[in-house]
C-alpha cells in the first residue's frame, strides 16, 4: 500500500517503469511522473505501472510516463498497463506517451493513458495523452478486454493522424489473436481530440448519456468522429451526442457543428474543487436534462444527478461528465 507518495524517475527495459505489479498494489494519492520503460524490440509495457494482480488507484496523478520503443518493437501503456483487474478512481492522467521509432515517429504504439487486456474500471477522472503516430490514442481495450469507463473527461488526446486511429481504440490494435473486447462508456465527455477518430470499435461498445466530439485531422483534410466496423463489430447507444465528423456511430440527438462545440454546448475546462478538469454544460446546451434512463447518480466531481439544469422544474440528468447545477 503507497500513500502521499511520488515515485518519479523509474526505469526499465521492458515492463512497468516504477511498479510491476503481481499481488495487491493499492496507491493513494501517489503522483506517477517522468517514469518510462523503454526499449529497442518487442513490446515495452506500462510507463509508470504493468499490472498482471489487482491494482486499485484513488486520487493519483500520473503525468508525463511513457512507453518507448526505438526499434520495431511495440510501446502498449504510456502511464498503465493492465492484464489482470484495475480500478482508478478519482485520478488525473495527463501528457503520458506511447512512442514508437527513434523519434516518436513509427506506429507501433497505443494506450497513451491506459492499454487493457484484463478488467479495467475507470471513474471520476480525467485523460489525455499522445501517442505521436501511433494508431491507438489515450484508451485501447484489446483481446477479450473489458473496459469500464464512467463520468471521465477525455481532452486533448493526440493519436497519429496519417493511419487510421482513434482516442479511443476498442479491439482495433490487431496485435493478438481476434477477440471481442467489451467497452462501456458512460456519461463520458470527450472533445479536443487531434489527429484521429474519438472512437474506433471493432468489438461490443455500449455508449449511455455521452458527449463524443471529433477531432480534426490535418493529413485527412477532415473531422473524424466515432465509427463501428469489422466482422463482428456492435456498437449500442442511449443518449449519444455527436458532432460533425466522419464515422457511422448512430446519436439520440441531431449532431451539433464543431464550432458550436465550446460556443453553444460546452464551456472552457475548468477545475469545478476537483482534482480531474471537465466541461460544464453552457445554459440552453442540448446536454442539459437530455439523459436516459440509467443515469448515474453523481458526476465526475461527486456532485449529485439529476439536477434541473435547464430551470424547466422536471430534473433529468446531463449527458457527458458533468452535470449543470440547478439556477
Amino acid at each position: 500500500r503507497l500513500e502521499r507518495l511520488r515515485l518519479r524517475n523509474g526505469l526499465h527495459p521492458q515492463e512497468g517503469g516504477a511498479i510491476l505489479n503481481h499481488g495487491l498494489l493499492e496507491a493513494e494519492r501517489v503522483t506517477f511522473r517522468l517514469n518510462q520503460v523503454q526499449g529497442r524490440d518487442g513490446e515495452v509495457r506500462g510507463g509508470a505501472v504493468a499490472n498482471r494482480g489487482r491494482a486499485l488507484f484513488s486520487r493519483s496523478y500520473f503525468s508525463e510516463n511513457g512507453a518507448i520503443a526505438e526499434g520495431d518493437g511495440w510501446a502498449l501503456g504510456g502511464a498503465l498497463h493492465n492484464r489482470g483487474l484495475l480500478v482508478l478512481r478519482d485520478s488525473l492522467m495527463v501528457a503520458n506517451l506511447a512512442h514508437s521509432g527513434l523519434h516518436g515517429d513509427g506506429w507501433r504504439a497505443a494506450g497513451s493513458d491506459l492499454y487493457n487486456l484484463g478488467l479495467a474500471s475507470l471513474a471520476r477522472c480525467g485523460l489525455g495523452g499522445w501517442t505521436g503516430e501511433g494508431i491507438g490514442g489515450a484508451l485501447n481495450n484489446e483481446q477479450q478486454g473489458v473496459l469500464l469507463v464512467s463520468n471521465c473527461t477525455l481532452r486533448t488526446a493526440r493519436s497519429g493522424s496519417q493511419r487510421d486511429s482513434a482516442s479511443i481504440g476498442n479491439g482495433s490494435l490487431g496485435l493478438y489473436p481476434a477477440g471481442r473486447p467489451l467497452l462501456q462508456l458512460t456519461h463520458l465527455t470527450l472533445a479536443a481530440n487531434q489527429g484521429g477518430y474519438a472512437l474506433d470499435n471493432r468489438g461490443l461498445a455500449q455508449i449511455r448519456n455521452s458527449l463524443l466530439f471529433s477531432g480534426y485531422n490535418p493529413d485527412r483534410g477532415r473531422y473524424l468522429g466515432c465509427r463501428s466496423r469489422g466482422p463482428g463489430a456492435r456498437i449500442e447507444v442511449r443518449g449519444l451526442l455527436l458532432s460533425d465528423g466522419s464515422g457511422n456511430c448512430p446519436g439520440d440527438l441531431a449532431r451539433v457543428s464543431n464550432e458550436a462545440i465550446f460556443t453553444q454546448v460546452l464551456e472552457d475546462v475548468g477545475s469545478h474543487g476537483a482534482l480531474p478538469p471537465s466541461y460544464e454544460p453552457r445554459a440552453g446546451s442540448p446536454a442539459v436534462d437530455a439523459g436516459v434512463a440509467g443515469c448515474a447518480s453523481h458526476d465526475q466531481r461527486g456532485a449529485p444527478r439529476p439536477q434541473d439544469g435547464d430551470g424547466d422544474g422536471h430534473a433529468r440528468c446531463d449527458l457527458g461528465a458533468h452535470e449543470r447545477s440547478a439556477r
